[in-house]
């Protein structure tokens, strides 16, 4: 287990911030996970990161930050039709994918070049061209935060929803997970209809298999998202999310639909009104209104431009 103090988490968020954590710890397996929480030696608050692809730091973070390193995939249960793969929540996600094709596994290839680690998509229940990480998630391996205790969620206790879990909800920052077991399919199994795939297939004249259907989304992929490694972003999904409104003197909270398009940080929004909150830095107000850009809302980062735990610009 790694332990350091003053650390740069600049190669941990896919924004490149260059910020610092008061305390940074990193774990190989379960019991060294288990060992520190139970010493309940750490600074507060706890902040659990995967490869920091939903993080924007507006600063330094006074607190503890951890990161798993439990890797490797051990084949579990298999019948004649389906193969159970338990996967290390340290292990990076599209390394995973690579794995279930070189293996001619069925079900994952739809999810290739999703950022982020296995653990984070059973919290997030990542998903992409028509596929859900809930449709192959069997249980869930986690840690209690405040006990250190084991508990395995089976996945009807993860409570799956569009990119929600229990894990987001009720039990937001009590359990850490440590592994995720996942069922494939040996029998082809193909979703082809989301999207541009079928299109890009026809264009490609390639035979239907694994190997050629994921290069296929990858191409897609990196058409429309930058390398985060060239150009900090935080991917592309599709939520609800809520904006503040300052009116008449008093903050209320206000629920707003928005779609985030799968360009790198572009959204658009329908907001009803005009948008009177002030700039940072008394830089004056933002009288934009309508539906509205982020080209031509300018500069302004008043919290009425911001999501609820995620950042657009």
């Amino acid at each position: 287990m790694k332990e350091l103090t003053d650390y740069s988490l600049l190669y941990h968020n896919t924004f490149g911030m260059d910020v610092r954590t008061a305390h940074f710890v990193e774990y190989e397996s379960v019991e060294e996970l288990c060992a520190f929480l139970k010493q309940k030696n750490y600074e507060l608050p706890l902040l659990h990161i995967g490869r920091g692809s939903n993080l924007l730091f507006s600063g330094d973070y006074q607190g503890t930050v951890l990161h798993s390193l439990i890797k490797g995939y051990e084949v579990v249960s298999e019948t004649s039709d389906t193969v159970d793969v338990r996967v290390g929540a340290g292990e990076v996600w599209d390394d995973f994918v690579t794995y279930t094709v070189q293996k001619n596994l069925y079900g994952a290839v739809n999810l290739s070049l999703i950022p982020g680690e296995v653990g984070a998509s059973a919290v997030q229940n990542i998903g992409a061209y028509g596929v859900e990480a809930k449709d192959l998630i069997v249980s869930v391996d986690t840690v209690c935060v405040s006990t250190g205790e084991l508990r395995q969620f089976s996945n009807e206790e993860c409570c799956y929803a569009y990119r929600k879990s229990i894990f987001k909800q009720e039990l937001k920052g009590k359990y850490i997970v440590t592994h995720v077991t996942y069922r494939l399919s040996k029998v082809p199994v193909w979703h082809l209809d989301y999207g541009n795939i079928r299109t890009e297939l026809d264009k490609a004249s390639c035979p239907l298999t694994l190997d050629n259907l994921r290069r296929i989304i990858i191409r897609i992929r990196e058409e429309k998202l930058p390398d985060t490694a060239q150009m900090g972003n935080a991917g592309s999904f599709t939520v609800h999310i809520y904006r503040y409104a300052f009116l008449s003197g008093r903050r209320r909270l206000r629920e707003s639909s928005c779609r985030m398009d799968d360009r790198p940080l572009r959204m658009e929004r329908k907001i009803v009104g005009t948008c009177r909150s002030t700039r940072p830095s008394g830089v004056g107000p933002c009288q934009s209104g309508g539906s509205y850009r982020k080209g031509n809302h300018g500069s302004c980062r008043s919290s009425c431009c911001f999501g609820k735990g995620k950042v657009w610009y």
